[in-house]
């Protein structure tokens, strides 16, 4: 007989099914938490890992400590849940295959970059969640789907207007699924160092691209610019992404 008949006679279908689910479940990888302490220490430091390894394409991520990925690496793993007090992705990509669940600061800065390919959800219900984008003006964060809960907040930050591009002067999420904003979730748009109190040219600035937008608009917040800009620019809903739009322009 086939090896694989021989299996099935001399084993129970029972025990068979036991089999079959134990491999599924190996195969799918483990639950590996970041449990780094004493402030921002790096991603890929096995030791700040509570299996003394870092996890795989295959696992489940969940951040306790604050990390920051910071050398340059491609790291990969199947979903990513952050937890801690404030992490950073500064020179160097995480791709997540699946979910992203922020329940704590996450920035996405420098050479830094995010992908993933499910849903990413800012916000846990019991306080105010940050994800960051920072300059350079460039894709900072890629992926399929991202709702922004009630207490979501969803933060670009950004410098100096780059030569030849006066109509995008953001770093730029880009989405292929949906952009979810719930009541109550919030958008921020900070102007630091050189834009700081400085005058902004009219223009469309986009925030986030390729995406079909759905849920009520949210809250906008418009940090260091001056009381002329603060009337300048409204938040607006296109059919394929967020932009902030100058009201002057749209009269």
């Amino acid at each position: 007989l086939h090896s694989w008949s021989k299996l099935m006679i001399r084993n129970p279908p029972w025990l068979m099914g036991l089999l079959m689910l134990s491999m599924s479940i190996a195969a799918h990888g483990a639950n590996v938490t970041f449990v780094g302490a004493g402030g921002v220490v790096p991603y890929t430091t096995a030791s700040n890992w509570d299996t003394n390894s870092l996890p795989g394409r295959s696992d489940d991520a969940v951040v306790k400590g604050r990390f920051t990925l910071n050398d340059g690496s491609t790291q990969n793993v199947n979903s990513l849940e952050v937890n801690g007090g404030g992490s950073f992705i500064q020179n160097g990509t995480l791709n997540v295959t699946n979910d992203i669940d922020l329940n704590s600061g996450l920035e996405v800065q420098g050479k830094g970059n995010l992908t993933w390919g499910g849903l990413a959800t800012i916000g846990d219900a019991t306080r105010t969640d940050v994800f960051s984008l920072v300059n350079p003006v460039e894709d900072k964060a890629v992926g399929k789907d991202l709702t922004v809960a009630a207490d979501g907040l969803l933060r670009f930050r950004f410098f100096a207007f780059p030569a030849g591009m006066p109509g995008n002067t953001t770093p730029v999420i880009n989405l292929s699924g949906d952009l979810t904003f719930t009541a109550g979730s919030e958008l921020e748009v900070k102007l630091e160092g050189a834009l700081k109190g400085a005058p902004i040219a009219l223009g469309s600035y986009l925030l986030i691209d390729g995406a079909r937008v759905t849920g009520a608009l949210p809250k906008l917040i418009l940090t260091n610019f001056d009381a002329g800009q603060n009337g300048q620019f409204v938040l607006q809903k296109h059919q394929n992404g967020i932009y902030l739009t100058s009201a002057e322009l749209k009269q």
